[in-house]
């Protein structure tokens, strides 16, 4: 309690510790000085629509616990009178058991990247409705961002009863993870089996609904640029920038620039360029890619699949897939390969144009677009194969 005694005493006072920061300057309600290294919302009372600063300077990693704003009146947590700099650590930020916080390096006019974090930046415990924008997040252990609760023996971590929801990341720079992605969002796996109270049981992991991620730069990632799994609905992926990813994976297939799992997924205007595996990976239904630029692909431009169960139906394995407008450049292997099959619906393959030269593949075919079989319905329009002199 010593610390958080400390905390009010600075709100009170005109000037933080060391006399460099004014705490009307930034409208802050509280301020968290560099010296300190944990902020639980519960403890100090801070309540929807206030303002908790960070003083900036150099810093240790910290936790920020049991802050809940609301939809319409979000806390904000923002840098104050400059920069902020996390020492690098196997974290920098976890944020634990909060709703409707806004994570926000604006703090300074005059540094685009308020907040610099050394380490990852966790979204875990239960924490939803979360903004994450302008932090730069270097040389993370493993990903820059990690967001999601494992599901525990604990029913409220469980599918059903917890929902990740309007978790929406923009405007970050995100580079040189040490062995995972650039961004980790969602459980990767179906379920987890744990023995609860004496007993075996598969425990399910939680959605990811509404989620964005936006005009991100992901540059120079051991793993996947961007990874995102557990969608269940409402998910817009636009207008990132991702490039060298893929170049020290922990794991076999862990290199792609964007994977994406789940249903519902609006995935466009991106930039993917150089890397060791796919462009994009997509797994699941009624996943729209449109206008995204991949270039230097070390696998696929883009693989998709939705992997239905055996004996599976024509037209019973859910909503297709589109490919609308994509420009692929350079791809070891085709630009389009598709295994999303027995869809109610065909996937549609319009206006995609692949850049390359000419040679074929490992397996003597074009890197053009490729179809597991005919359980693959599309409807396939102006798309071009351009090879160069």
């Amino acid at each position: 309690m010593m610390q958080y005694k400390l905390i009010t005493v600075l709100i009170t006072s005109s000037l933080l510790s060391g006399g460099v920061i004014a705490n009307e300057d930034c409208g802050c309600d509280f301020t968290l000085p560099s010296s300190h290294y944990a902020f639980d919302g519960a403890a100090q009372g801070i309540m929807p629509g206030q303002t908790l600063c960070l003083a900036a300077g150099q810093r240790g990693p910290m936790k920020l616990s049991n802050i809940h704003g609301t939809a319409s009146e979000p806390v904000v947590v923002k840098n104050c009178g400059g920069v902020v700099e996390t020492i690098p650590y196997h974290y920098a930020i976890s944020i634990q058991q909060s709703s409707h916080v806004n994570l926000s390096g604006t703090g300074d006019a005059d540094n685009h990247y308020g907040l610099r974090l050394g380490g990852t930046l966790g979204i875990e415990k239960r924490s939803t409705d979360i903004e994450v924008n302008n932090i730069e997040i270097y040389q993370a252990d493993f990903a820059g961002i990690m967001a999601k609760t494992d599901p525990t023996c604990e029913s409220d971590t469980q599918a059903g009863n917890f929902t990740l929801a309007n978790l929406n990341i923009h405007h970050n720079w995100i580079h040189n993870t040490q062995r995972g992605e650039g961004m980790y969002l969602g459980y990767t796996g179906h379920y987890r089996t744990l023995v609860c109270d004496g007993v075996e049981q598969k425990v399910y992991p939680h959605d990811l609904q509404g989620l964005r991620v936006q005009h991100n730069l992901v540059h120079n990632t051991a793993s996947e640029g961007i990874q995102a799994n557990a969608l269940s609905r409402d998910t817009l992926i636009s207008d990132n920038q991702v490039s060298l990813y893929g170049q020290d994976p922990f794991a076999v297939y862990q290199n792609n620039g964007i994977q994406i799992g789940g249903n519902q997924v609006v995935l466009e205007n991106n930039v993917i360029n150089t890397g060791s595996g796919n462009g994009v990976i997509a797994i699941g239904q009624d996943i729209r890619i449109k206008n995204n630029t991949i270039i230097n692909a070390g696998s696929y431009g883009i693989f998709a699949d939705n992997r239905p169960a055996e004996g599976t139906q024509m037209g019973q394995a859910g909503l297709p897939h589109q490919y609308i407008n994509n420009t692929i450049i350079d791809s070891t292997e085709e630009g389009i390969r598709s295994y999303v099959r027995l869809t109610y619906g065909a996937n549609l393959v319009w206006g995609n144009t692949m850049i390359n030269d000419g040679q074929p593949n490992q397996y003597g075919a074009a890197k053009f677009i490729h179809y597991l079989n005919n359980d693959v319905l599309r409807d396939e329009q102006n798309n071009h194969h351009i090879i160069r002199n």
